[in-house]
């Protein structure tokens, strides 16, 4: 409790103000984003930009998961390349101790020193002097990444910071569902195109004649050898 009380008596009213405005902004920026992005992969690289342009938050990034819990797209910035060894660890399936955490547990992980909490992470060092926060980006059960932000320590115990940065997480989650639930449909009404083109192959190729009539004995179909 004392920590907590020192970071919020070490921020003025003025400084907090502005930097909420900072990250409403970042928010109002993604979800228009959304609106017109249909491709997860730009949404993620894009929705980075936003979140740091703002200055809402110093740096930002995303790893999108596949349906085995494989880290299929990766995405940052303001990280630059020091963040290209943390995208070889989560590739290789080495998800770093707060990525477990916020994996395995609902709501926003706050690393209040991450130099500390997070030995394990190459970004470790690149936070110093900043706190993190990392959240699940899940959706209707299922988990489609995470998503992980660095920002000044004096704001990391903040309950109004944490619930901003749950609800664009959760904005990102459910437009990267809604996403996937489009591709399964696309690809679910490509398969039956293809199917029955091939079924119309075979029934109108077939050397057999036949022929298809309804329940009033109407001939509603023919093959050519018919």
């Amino acid at each position: 409790m004392s920590s907590r009380k020192s970071q919020a008596e070490s921020q003025t009213p003025q400084q907090r103000i502005e930097h909420l405005y900072a990250v409403l902004l970042a928010i109002r920026n993604v979800n228009q984003l959304i609106i017109r992005e249909k491709d997860p992969d730009a949404l993620v690289e894009q929705a980075c930009d936003l979140l740091v342009e703002t200055r809402g938050y110093y740096s930002a990034w995303i790893a999108l998961l596949d349906g085995e819990g494989t880290v299929r797209t990766v995405a940052e910035s303001g990280l630059g390349e020091a963040f290209q060894p943390l995208v070889e660890q989560l590739q290789r399936g080495e998800f770093t101790a707060c990525a477990r955490r916020a994996l395995a547990e609902p709501g926003v992980r706050v690393i209040q020193d991450p130099l500390v909490e997070c030995a394990d992470c190459p970004l470790s060092h690149a936070y110093e002097g900043r706190s993190g926060m990392t959240v699940r980006l899940a959706h209707g059960g299922r988990t489609y990444g995470l998503m992980s932000v660095s920002i000044p320590a004096k704001y990391a115990q903040d309950d109004e910071e944490a619930e901003l940065f749950r609800e664009v997480a959760g904005d990102i989650a459910y437009a990267v569902h809604g996403m996937a639930v489009e591709d399964q449909r696309n690809r679910a009404a490509e398969a039956l195109r293809e199917s029955n083109e091939y079924l119309d192959s075979l029934f109108n190729y077939a050397n057999a004649p036949i022929i298809v009539w309804d329940p009033q004995f109407r001939i509603t179909r023919f093959n050519h050898a018919f």
